[in-house]
Order: C-alpha cells, then sequence, then structure tokens
C-alpha cells in the first residue's frame, strides 16, 4: 500500500510539473506577442524612417542619412503633441 501511495505520488508530481511548464511557455508566447503588437510600425511610423537614415549612414550616405534622421524626429514630435492633447 505505501508502495502504491508513493508511485501515485510521484506520478501525480511529474504531471504537475509538466502542466506547470507548458503553463509557463504559454506565457512567455503571450508575452512575446504583445511585444510585437507594442512595437509595431503601425504605432510609431518614426521607427521605419529611423532605420532608412541607419541603412544610409551605414553606406556612406551622411547628408542623406542627417536628412531623415530629422525627418524622423519631426515625425516623432508630432505624434507626441497628438498623444499629448
Amino acid at each position: 500500500m505505501k508502495l502504491f501511495l508513493a508511485i501515485s505520488f510521484f506520478v501525480f508530481s511529474s504531471f504537475v510539473g509538466v502542466l506547470a511548464q507548458k503553463n509557463r511557455n504559454d506565457d512567455l508566447k503571450n508575452e512575446a506577442l504583445d511585444d510585437i503588437k507594442a512595437l509595431s510600425s503601425k504605432d510609431f511610423p518614426y521607427i521605419e524612417l529611423f532605420h532608412q537614415g541607419v541603412r544610409e549612414k551605414m553606406a556612406g550616405n551622411f547628408e542623406e542619412a542627417k536628412t531623415i534622421f530629422r525627418k524622423c524626429l519631426d515625425q516623432k514630435k508630432m505624434m507626441m503633441l497628438f498623444i499629448l492633447r
């Protein structure tokens, strides 16, 4: 009887561990999806301009990069003014 209880306890605790791990993985997936939604280009349109500016700068087109970065800052300022209203 003690052996049966010990085996039952071991099997039960194994299933609890597996279920807890599955829930943790689901939570991590949901958290990653939330991050993707929070950082989308729809919410932050200046991000695409920023990336384009970085590409131009790395290509050695410093004046073009400077122009793009200024557009990026202007767009961000306009967005912040819209949010604060």
